[in-house]
């Protein structure tokens, strides 16, 4: 039965996708869900849910995107989240809850076009910068990732992406910000 809704979804996905450009909208604006690893352990954690990673009901990030050309775009995003208890922030056990605010601009460079391009497909690398605050300590921090933008229609896409907060004065102010949403393009 998994496979049957894979393939159908699959199936659904190249008919629907093949005929949608997304290079035709400029502006974009997005809603989504971000969740941060941020337990200290730069891979010895990986992917542990349960342990280090924290988010806020859905959504918790809002996404302002401009299209320069069919290989750039710039995005602003704002996000919000919290530590919770009990979970690990820079390899520290929290007491109490400690509250996330990020606001961030990037540069995207939509790589779709160094080959045959698959409409419903826009895989794209990102850098830029951003402001944190974590429980009233604000740090200024370079950020790069990857994401992809999977377009249902020439104006809705799902969002994924995935990106890394680098601390400029410290190594362990480094964590992961995973975010899924949807976008609508205009």
């Amino acid at each position: 039965m998994k496979t049957l809704k894979i393939t159908l979804f699959t199936i659904c996905c190249l008919y629907f996708g093949s005929s949608f450009s997304q290079y035709e909208k400029t502006w974009s604006i997005g809603l989504g869900a971000n969740m941060i690893d941020n337990d200290g352990n730069a891979f010895g954690n990986f992917l542990n849910i349960k342990k280090g990673w924290n988010t806020l009901p859905f959504p918790n990030t809002l996404t302002i995107g401009y299209k320069y050309n069919d290989w750039f775009k710039f995005e602003f995003m704002e996000a919000i989240n919290c530590f919770e208890k009990g979970k690990y922030e820079n390899g520290i056990k929290m007491t109490r809850p400690q509250y996330f605010y990020s606001t961030s601009i990037q540069a995207q460079a939509h790589v779709n076009n160094l080959y045959n391009k698959i409409m419903w497909f826009d895989p794209y690398f990102n850098a830029g910068v951003g402001v944190t605050a974590i429980d009233h300590i604000v740090l200024l921090q370079p950020n790069t990732g990857l994401g992809s933008n999977f377009w249902l229609d020439k104006s809705i896409a799902i969002n994924v992406q995935a990106l890394g907060f680098f601390g400029i004065t410290q190594v362990k102010n480094n964590f992961i910000m995973y975010t899924i949403g949807l976008k609508v393009a205009f």
